[in-house]
């Protein structure tokens, strides 16, 4: 036998160097599925964020192009509240759903919150139907508020910390809100 070695000669802890390379080789694969699946997962995030995104901006832009122009969402909004005039207790309910809509997609509460007391008001009398406003318009707002921030606080904060990224005192409120709660 000469000096060479060949790749069936060099035994290695009692497997042969082909062995060897043939485990690496299934390692190796192993890790590129692993890769594979993480960024696919990755990908489908970024897409949803992006679709959810678009969407919510595409929104805000319609509701502030129509608010300027043709009027058709305060048109709805008054016939919504004609309907719960109409309807008063499937109207409350219904009522506190679209606040709380309105509240996560930035659409103004001021003609809502006015018109649920005009409304009640008439439907269920004075007393009673200011207090039903309150407690609908509180209810609405506040579990709107409560998802609009679950939803900047998780879902979106890949997209509010780098536009924070962008202004100092953004990263400053960030910060402070770490340190101090």
């Amino acid at each position: 036998m000469s000096g060479k070695s060949t790749v069936q000669d060099v035994d290695i802890g009692g497997e042969n160097m082909e062995d060897q390379d043939a485990m690496d080789i299934s390692v190796e694969g192993e890790d590129d599925e692993l890769l594979t699946e993480k960024e696919n997962t990755w990908n489908r995030k970024r897409i949803l964020k992006a679709t959810l995104g678009l969407a919510l901006v595409g929104f805000v832009v319609f509701i502030i192009i129509d608010s300027a122009t043709t009027g058709y969402t305060t048109d709805g909004i008054r016939d919504f509240l004609q309907w719960i005039e109409d309807n008063p207790v499937p109207g409350v309910f219904a009522f506190t759903a679209v606040y709380f809509l309105a509240t996560i997609l930035f659409i103004p509460g001021s003609l809502l919150t006015l018109g649920s007391g005009f409304v009640f008001a008439n439907a269920f009398g004075l007393g009673p139907g200011i207090l039903l406003a309150t407690t609908s318009v509180f209810f609405g707002a506040s579990s709107g508020a409560t998802v609009a921030f679950l939803l900047g606080r998780y879902l979106l904060r890949d997209w509010v910390s780098n536009f924070s990224k962008k202004y100092p005192i953004f990263l400053a409120i960030d910060s402070a809100l770490e340190v101090k709660g």
